[in-house]
């Protein structure tokens, strides 16, 4: 055996064992079996050690941010949405209001889990806007359908959640950079519609947070 083989073998019995060379089928197929964690661990390590593939991890993040700046997402369908599952026990017996309560207060969960999933910091100013204007839209219809039984429910079990809604509201604004801040709170018929949410949030305990009042 030559010195290079020798030196090659001790090389493969180091930790740095050499690996044969797959399709990009084959690895295609091992990378899918890898949990979101193991494939964001991996990725980590191979950016670390190699400059080649750090380059390449900035500029698909770069291609992601440029993309969100450009795209506007308009959530008013969630504003609707809301609407329509909070009037559906009008003339239902209190029990079953009781029961809608709180299938309608999981579905409005469910709809400020999207509304941030969809409004990372680095989305563009309009698709934060319109989160906002939407929650907002949201907030009043809950508030001014707590005067029955259902609407009480809902009120009770978000309170219960530990105010989602104002969660979902303080993400959005903490992703704006203060020029956009600033673009937001001088648009005053948003103020305006805030001042009028804060205070008919009063009667409920609602809306009372900073992430509310530092609007109005």
């Amino acid at each position: 055996m030559s010195d290079l083989s020798v030196n090659r073998q001790r090389a493969n019995t180091n930790g740095d064992a050499a690996v044969s060379s797959k399709s990009p089928d084959e690895y295609r197929g091992i990378i899918i079996t890898f949990d979101p964690n193991t494939l964001r661990d991996l990725l980590l390590t191979a950016a670390t050690n190699s400059s080649q593939v750090a380059a390449q991890v900035v500029a698909r993040r770069n291609d992601i941010v440029n993309t969100e700046n450009r795209r506007v997402i308009d959530f008013n369908h969630f504003s609707k949405s809301v609407w329509h599952a909070m009037t559906q026990g009008e003339g239902s017996s209190g029990s079953r209001q009781y029961d809608l309560g709180l299938e309608v207060s999981v579905t409005i969960e469910e709809i400020f889990a999207k509304i941030k999933r969809q409004t990372p910091s680095h989305s563009s100013f309009d698709t934060k806007k319109s989160a906002l204007v939407t929650l907002r839209k949201i907030a009043k219809t809950i508030v001014l359908s707590g005067k029955d039984r259902m609407g009480h429910e809902v009120i009770s079990q978000l309170l219960q959640a530990g105010k989602p809604l104002d969660k979902a509201m303080e993400y959005v604004v903490d992703g704006m950079s203060e020029g956009e801040k600033v673009k937001m709170r001088s648009d005053w018929e948003w103020v305006g519609k805030v001042k009028e949410l804060v205070k008919l949030g009063r009667n409920h305990n609602m809306y009372g947070t900073s992430s509310w009042r530092s609007w109005a």
